[in-house]
């Protein structure tokens, strides 16, 4: 069986609904499929909890939480979130660890999802996955949020 690599620009612990829903994803995705390892690639967060007992569902051998360095800032402070050191520390993980045939998947992080894509060394071992529950288009954002989102998604598998 494949491993499946989900990068995502959150944290779990953040008490938000989205956060419930991947760990939830992971979750269901690791009991389904034992014979592949899942690996749930997270921000590494300042206080450490334990996201099987955080969310209530029993811990399963085939679902890792790999926690990476990120720069973030306070909720509501002021100055950037460095998202290009997550995003190079998740590119790091991913081609040290990605095998031949894997799957990096992920939803709503069209930024970090894109910076994966234009990586030719994982592009020739993996194939992508994004998982679309909100498109920009029927938002109606912004054309450049819009026209970032279908070249992203043109090229995942």
């Amino acid at each position: 069986m494949k491993n499946v690599f989900l990068p995502i620009n959150q944290s779990l612990f953040d008490g938000s609904a989205h956060a419930y829903y991947l760990f939830n994803h992971s979750w269901w995705l690791a009991s389904e499929n034992r014979g592949a390892q899942i690996v749930l690639i997270i921000p590494k967060a300042r206080k450490r909890k334990d996201p099987f007992q955080w969310f209530g569902l029993k811990a399963l051998p085939n679902l890792k939480i790999q926690e990476l360095i990120a720069v973030k800032k306070k909720k509501g402070g002021f100055g950037l979130t460095l998202n290009r050191v997550y995003f190079w520390n998740v590119y790091r993980f991913l081609k040290t660890n990605l095998r031949e045939e894997d799957i990096i998947f992920t939803a709503s992080f069209i930024k970090l999802f894109s910076y994966l894509l234009e990586k030719k060394e994982l592009k020739a071992k993996a194939n992508y996955v994004y998982e679309v529950h909100q498109l920009e288009l029927l938002d109606h954002a912004d054309q450049e949020k819009i026209d970032l989102e279908l070249r992203t998604l043109s090229k995942a598998d």
